[in-house]
């Protein structure tokens, strides 16, 4: 009988963040699709977010959440890959922007802010059926 300590050691590919394309038809022009590679987070960039964004007393900047989500579970935006690091730039510079928060606030809507944070949330892990109780143990 396979138990999860097996499935771990089998398979490599069991331990790759889930990711997934996302097009914003907004930004697409004609054949060309705005297309955003999303990523999960990993445990580490999460508890980074929730340090950032909450204050001194414990309130928690709910919007300041889902753009750090975006800095790190957009591949595009993720201006920690080497592979980013001089698109970035060009692009911050261009554009009169700073940072990757700045950029996501700049070109991205609100709302398509607030649903690319919640295709994260669920590539993380918080989708409600990602995880399945056991019942009759």
């Amino acid at each position: 009988m396979t138990n999860a300590l097996d499935l771990l050691l089998g398979n490599e590919e069991l331990l790759q963040k889930p990711s997934k394309e996302f097009i914003v038809r907004r930004l697409s022009r004609g054949e060309v699709e705005f297309k955003l590679t999303l990523e999960a987070v990993t445990m580490n960039q999460f508890k980074h977010i929730q340090q950032i964004c909450t204050d001194k007393r414990g309130a928690v900047d709910a919007i300041g959440v889902q753009v750090m989500l975006l800095t790190y579970g957009v591949r595009e935006f993720n201006n920690k890959l080497a592979e980013n690091k001089d698109k970035l730039q060009d692009t911050f510079a261009k554009l009169g922007v700073a940072n990757s928060e700045g950029l996501i606030q700049k070109v991205l809507l609100p709302g398509e802010i607030s649903i690319i944070a919640s295709e994260i949330t669920e590539l993380s892990g918080f989708g409600e059926d990602m995880v399945e109780e056991v019942k009759n143990f």
